[in-house]
């Protein structure tokens, strides 16, 4: 009987388990005209080097309290994790998702909207190249426009944590 295991060796890669806890970080939400209000902010930053992403669990909560009248106390969206910050009021682009899918922010009580879960459904296992330490993981945010006055910035407080696992392969 034949093996499909080689006899070459083997990398000897760690997985890194990594846990960010959020606290009250500010998200600065902008909505032009009545569109959809959105908003981002950076949460950390990937090691150097070629990064295989194993996966990610979100559970994240904002508080948006202070933010009235410009915000509805009843205000709800979408957020998303992304190692790019979102530039328009969807999260479509590669960038926006490829750290978790968009998950539902509930409706908020009293401006505050409950933790929610989001995670990562990665389609390929490929490695992307961080060799020069750009890559963040930023936390995107949608406001319902109905939600949010025209031509209004608001600033939404943070809180949850995020759990990343992945493995750093050399940066060449």
């Amino acid at each position: 009987m034949s093996s499909l295991i080689s006899s070459a060796p083997l990398l000897n890669k760690e997985v890194v388990r990594e846990t960010i806890t959020i606290t009250d970080l500010a998200i600065s939400v902008s909505a032009t005209g009545s569109n959809t209000g959105f908003g981002a902010v950076k949460i950390g930053d990937f090691p150097a080097g070629n990064i295989l992403r194993l996966g990610t669990i979100a559970n994240i909560g904002f508080d948006g309290s202070a933010a009235a009248p410009d915000l509805s106390l009843t205000w709800d969206g979408f957020y998303s994790l992304g190692t790019q910050a979102t530039t328009d009021a969807d999260l479509s682009d590669p960038g926006d998702v490829d750290v978790t899918v968009a998950a539902t922010v509930p409706v908020a009580v009293n401006g505050v909207a409950a933790a929610n879960r989001a995670r990562s459904i990665y389609t390929s296992l490929e490695p992307f190249n961080n060799s020069s330490s750009t890559v963040g993981v930023y936390v995107n945010l949608l406001v319902d426009n109905a939600d949010i006055a025209d031509d209004s910035t608001v600033e939404i407080k943070v809180n949850g944590w995020v759990e990343l696992a992945y493995i750093v392969f050399s940066s060449t």
